[in-house]
C-alpha cells in the first residue's frame, strides 16, 4: 500500500481496474461462503475453523471495498520523467467506483452472513453492515473529499464536477423504502440518517459530533475540515442539503417511513439554524 491517494498503488493490485478485479473477487468469495460450513466442519460441534475463515472472508470483502473507495476524489502520482507530478482519476473511473459501492456495499451484502453461520457464531451482522455503510457515506461526503473534487474541477476537463458527483452519491442512498424485505428498508433508513448527519457535520464542524458520527473523525482531520470551510466547496454542500430537504418534503408515506422523513426534516432544520448562527 502506498502513494497516498493513488488507486493504482494498492496491495493485491494485479490489474488496471479495481472495480472489475474485485467483482471477480466477490464471485470467488461467494463460492467460499456457499461451501464454508462444509469445508470447515469439525467434530463434536466445534466452530473454531468456521469462525477463523468466516472472519477472513469478511476482512477480504472489506479489503475489496477499500480498494474501490480509493478511486473517489483520488489522484495519480507520476514518476516518469517529463510527466506532471500528479493527475486526477478520470471521472468515468470514479463513477464506476460509485456504482460498485452502490451494488456491493450500500445494497446490504446479506450473502456474506448466512443465517445458519451468524446463529452459530453469534455475529452481530446488522451492526457490522450498518457501520460499514456509515463509513462509506462519511468518506463520500467528507469536506476534504468535496474540496479535492472542486479543486480538480478548476484544473482539468477530465474532472468529476462536484454537483454531478453529489447527485450520483444522492442517488445511491435516497431510494424508496419499499423493499419486500423490511431488513433492507432498515439499512436504507440508517444510511439516510447518517447522510443527513454527515452533511450537518460538514457545515458545522465545530459542533460536538453525535455518537453515530465518530467514524467521520477518523476520515477527515480538523485541518482539512477547516480548510474546506473556507473553500467554495462548502457552498456545494449547503446546496446539496437543499436537495435532500426538497426530496424529503416530496415523500408521501405512512407508518415508520413517515416518521423517518419527519425526523430527518427536523434534523435539517437544526443543522440550518446552527449553520446560520455561526456565519
Amino acid at each position: 500500500e502506498g502513494r497516498a491517494q493513488d488507486p493504482r498503488s494498492q496491495t493485491e493490485d494485479l490489474g488496471d481496474n479495481q472495480m472489475k478485479a474485485n467483482e471477480y473477487g466477490l464471485k470467488n468469495l461467494k463460492r467460499v461462503m456457499q461451501n464454508i460450513e462444509k469445508w470447515t466442519a469439525q467434530p463434536d460441534g466445534q466452530y473454531e475453523d468456521l469462525s477463523t475463515i468466516f472472519g477472513a472472508c469478511r476482512q477480504q470483502y472489506q479489503r475489496y471495498a477499500n480498494h474501490v473507495l480509493r478511486y473517489l476524489s483520488g489522484k495519480y502520482t507520476n514518476n516518469a520523467p517529463g510527466q506532471q507530478p500528479y493527475d486526477i482519476v478520470p471521472k468515468a473511473l470514479q463513477k464506476e467506483a460509485l456504482q460498485w459501492m452502490d451494488r456491493y456495499v450500500m445494497e446490504a451484502p446479506l450473502w456474506l452472513y448466512p443465517q445458519s453461520i451468524v446463529d452459530k457464531l453469534g455475529t452481530d451482522y446488522i451492526e457490522e453492515i450498518r457501520s460499514r455503510q456509515q463509513t462509506v457515506i462519511a468518506s463520500l461526503l467528507a469536506p476534504n473529499a468535496i474540496m479535492n473534487l472542486y479543486n480538480a474541477s478548476l484544473q482539468s476537463p477530465k474532472s468529476y464536477p462536484v454537483e454531478e458527483y453529489l447527485d450520483d452519491v444522492f442517488a445511491m442512498v435516497w431510494k424508496p423504502l419499499n423493499d419486500s424485505n423490511e431488513q433492507m428498508n432498515n439499512f436504507r433508513r440508517q444510511q439516510q440518517r447518517s447522510y443527513v448527519d454527515f452533511l450537518g457535520t460538514a457545515l458545522n464542524p465545530a459542533s460536538a459530533a453525535p455518537t453515530t458520527l465518530t467514524l467521520l473523525t477518523s476520515l477527515t482531520s480538523t485541518t482539512n475540515t477547516s480548510i474546506a470551510q473556507r473553500s467554495d466547496a462548502i457552498l456545494y454542500i449547503e446546496q446539496h442539503l437543499d436537495k435532500v430537504e426538497n426530496y424529503l418534503k416530496a415523500q408521501q408515506s405512512d407508518g415508520i417511513n413517515a416518521l423517518h422523513y419527519k425526523n430527518l426534516l427536523l434534523r435539517i432544520k437544526k443543522i440550518r439554524e446552527k449553520y446560520e448562527s455561526g456565519k
